[in-house]
């Protein structure tokens, strides 16, 4: 996570709940970062489960497509 993204906020939504929206308070560089704030173990422990489950499928809609060629 870039620099510039420091201070804003990172939301975790699930089936449009939102499960967390902690704020980057430094740069995400080596692949890994730390989110705190008032969980409980238990809601701790459920979102780092969700976020080690990787990212789930989304739609995709194709807007335009085109093709370049000499």
């Amino acid at each position: 996570m870039k620099e510039h993204k420091v201070g804003l906020s990172m939301t975790h939504v699930n089936n449009g709940v939102v499960l967390a929206a902690p704020i980057i308070r430094e740069p995400i560089l080596g692949g890994s970062g730390q989110i705190s704030g008032d969980f409980t173990v238990e809601s701790a422990n459920n979102l780092a489960i969700l976020l080690r489950s990787g990212p789930l499928p989304a739609p995709l809609t194709i807007i335009e497509e085109r093709t370049l060629g000499p």
